[in-house]
């Protein structure tokens, strides 16, 4: 669903957490960090590049922040991934599905996926 919109997972955590308000890259990263793995040197600072390219973020004064338009952008996103996730998940409960992710990172890891 991301793909439609060249959105990265990481772009979008990065989008969620920026959403409530401005963030430090220091707090992205510590968000982020479940999503980050050993990539980037652990670091959300080229993913969020992409999004102030895209004039979606802002920074200012170290500080991160959506635009107008990531704002608008992030809602409409919001409502295309939730409903793709009820149209794959179902009736899956919030605590199965965070099961079944952590499940399967772990399985991925395992084979050698890094990010």
């Amino acid at each position: 669903a991301l793909g439609d919109y060249s959105v990265t997972r990481r772009q979008w955590e990065i989008l969620n957490v920026l959403s409530p308000g401005p963030s430090t890259l220091t707090n992205l990263n510590r968000a982020l960090e479940p999503f980050l793995g050993v990539e980037a040197n652990g670091s959300a600072a080229e993913h969020v590049a992409g999004l102030i390219d895209r004039g979606w973020v802002d920074v200012a004064f170290e500080y991160y922040e959506l635009t107008g338009e990531g704002a608008s952008k992030h809602a409409e996103l919001h409502r295309v991934v939730a409903k793709n996730r009820s149209a794959v998940l179902g009736e899956l409960s919030d605590e199965d599905y965070d099961t079944t992710v952590r499940s399967l990172e772990r399985v991925a890891r395992a084979l050698g996926w890094e990010s």
